[in-house]
């Protein structure tokens, strides 16, 4: 399975990871933050996943968290100056957003 298609799944079977990661960006960006980082929120999430619904639910991969970027920048373009992009190893074009498959991910939530 590609990274992609396993974001897509992950995605769709649990939207609520994105809701939260969208949430907190957008009150720290509101908050006046300068810079976001979403491997800092995403490990976050994961401290929040275990105190709320425990271990065992759902594993936060950090393989996921450049889609996830990628995703919220595409929904919420006022982020672009305070997340930073990275490149996508073997992408042809991994900057750019919203990608391709972007619309296949929100099609598959």
């Amino acid at each position: 399975m590609s990274i992609d298609e396993h974001f897509a799944e992950f995605h769709r079977a649990n939207p609520h990871v994105y809701q939260r990661l969208e949430t907190i960006a957008l009150e720290l960006y509101r908050a006046g933050r300068k810079r976001i980082s979403l491997r800092d929120l995403w490990g976050f999430l994961r401290i929040e996943q275990l105190r709320v619904v425990g271990a065992g639910e759902y594993k936060l991969n950090n393989n996921l968290i450049s889609r996830f970027a990628r995703l919220l920048l595409a929904n919420h373009p006022e982020l672009e100056a305070v997340v930073e992009l990275r490149e996508i190893k073997g992408a042809v074009n991994s900057s750019s957003y919203p990608p391709s498959w972007h619309e296949a991910w929100m099609d598959a939530v």
